[in-house]
């Protein structure tokens, strides 16, 4: 009965260091091998016009920066949508303004700028993503920190 005793308490001594030593390490390093990558969901978003673009606020019209900028030069004709507006500072020209952030052929060029980037993005519709799970192999730095967190 002894023998019987020692048998089954060295064989389940010796499956404890065998998983503790051999399995346990395998599966750590198995699952440190891999990271978890999520991306979110998101909405469709249609193609908009200028004109949609400014009623629902998404851009400023830049008309009060145009008409400010016509008191000075009235010969200048921009508009919002005009793609070849480059933001321009003439201040060389007639010395009056006291900084760039004053210069009406500044304020206005620049709306325009900023009112084109958002005309272009909203060019073309994006179509509705769903949300997304992967894996991905992790880098060795990854790696070696996820060894030492799970205790390798």
């Amino acid at each position: 009965m002894r023998d019987k005793l020692a048998i089954i308490f060295g064989s389940f001594a010796f499956l404890l260091l065998f998983v503790w030593f051999a399995v346990r390490p395998s599966y750590i390093k198995h699952t440190c091998s891999w990271v978890s990558k999520h991306s979110e969901a998101s909405p469709e978003r249609p193609a908009m016009t200028k004109e949609q673009l400014v009623a629902q606020g998404i851009i400023r019209s830049c008309e009060d920066e145009i008409d400010e900028l016509k008191k000075v030069m009235p010969d200048v004709d921009y508009q919002l949508g005009d793609f070849s507006v480059i933001t321009k500072d003439m201040r060389t020209k007639n010395g009056g303004f006291q900084s760039l952030f004053d210069d009406p052929l500044w304020k206005a060029t620049s709306c325009i700028e900023q009112g084109n980037k958002v005309i272009k993005d909203y060019k073309n519709s994006i179509p509705a993503q769903p949300e997304k799970n992967w894996k991905v192999q992790a880098t060795d730095e990854e790696y070696k920190f996820c060894l030492r967190d799970k205790g390798l």
